[in-house]
């Protein structure tokens, strides 16, 4: 049976392959198998929960040296999600969504990518996490910025069950959009030390997924 199969008697899935990878995959409960490239994980229906980059260090590795590489040639930026740019070592430029992928082939030749779900089928992250991480992004200052895109993604573990903390993290996604309805577009102190409290917040609520 192939990734793409869906089992119609039943029969127990012991491994199969996502994106090139061999994962190991607890018993389904329904008739319906939706391993694809933007899979929704929330629609699975596992014994078990899906863990964090799907248990493999590996996989969590190589995203978060994507990252760093942004970091270290300048290329991780506000507004764009991915924009080829051959003059830099991270051959392009891309904002906190953007730069924890791999450049999707050719970006411009697909006429919709939600972002979000992609992190959601390559990483075991749910949208929730990766939404919030991106509010977080943009709305503290630069440098601000990029220490916490760092941060939030290293302090996914590999062992977490991160659709347990989405209610919650949706929660605080609230509490920031009324946040910026109350202050509107205004740049000061007191609006940076608000937005780190939330990026702490944000942590902390991740921080408490770990098993103990």
């Amino acid at each position: 049976m192939g990734p793409l199969d869906r089992p119609t008697d039943g029969t127990q899935i012991d491994q199969t392959t996502y994106l090139g990878r061999s994962i190991m995959v607890p018993p389904c409960r329904e008739r319906f198998w939706p391993f694809r490239r933007h899979t929704t994980l929330r629609r699975m229906s596992f014994e078990e929960p899906v863990p964090a980059w799907y248990g493999l260090t590996s996989l969590k590795d190589e995203a978060l040296d994507t990252l760093r590489r942004h970091r270290g040639a300048g290329s991780l930026v506000a507004g764009e999600r991915q924009q080829p740019d051959p003059t830099l070592s991270s051959g392009y430029r891309a904002d906190v969504i953007g730069a924890i992928l791999p450049l999707l082939d050719p970006p411009s030749g697909r006429q919709y990518v939600n972002w979000d779900r992609e992190i959601e089928g390559r990483y075991a992250i749910p949208h929730q996490i990766s939404l919030a991480i991106e509010d977080i992004f943009y709305a503290l200052p630069p440098s601000a910025a990029e220490n916490f895109s760092e941060a939030a993604f290293e302090a996914i573990t590999v062992d977490m069950d991160l659709f347990a903390i989405t209610g919650r993290i949706d929660v605080l996604r609230t509490e920031l959009s009324a946040f910026w309805v109350r202050v509107g577009n205004v740049d000061n102190a007191a609006v940076e030390t608000e937005m780190q409290e939330y990026a702490s917040e944000f942590l902390a609520i991740v921080a408490a997924a770990r098993p103990s």
